[in-house]
């Protein structure tokens, strides 16, 4: 996996199973919303390196839940 620019924003290529296209779908939502590009940048590491944590352990990322801040 890897951060690639394309035209004036960026993609995260070679994501395992459909996680490319939920990620990716996100870097397009916060370049839609005008978000300056070295912030879209900044996400997509911040998420590449969330992907590979997922990856190392065998996770995707659609079955990824939050727990609730205060809750153990």
């Amino acid at each position: 996996m890897n951060v690639e620019r394309v035209g004036d924003g960026y993609r995260i290529e070679r994501c395992p199973s459909g996680d490319g296209e939920l990620v990716n779908g996100f870097l397009s939502h916060l370049k839609v919303r005008a978000f300056s590009p070295l912030t879209v940048r900044a996400y997509a590491f911040h998420v590449l390196s969330f992907l590979q944590f997922c990856d190392e352990r065998g996770l995707e990322l659609v079955g990824v839940t939050v727990r609730p801040v205060g809750r153990r």
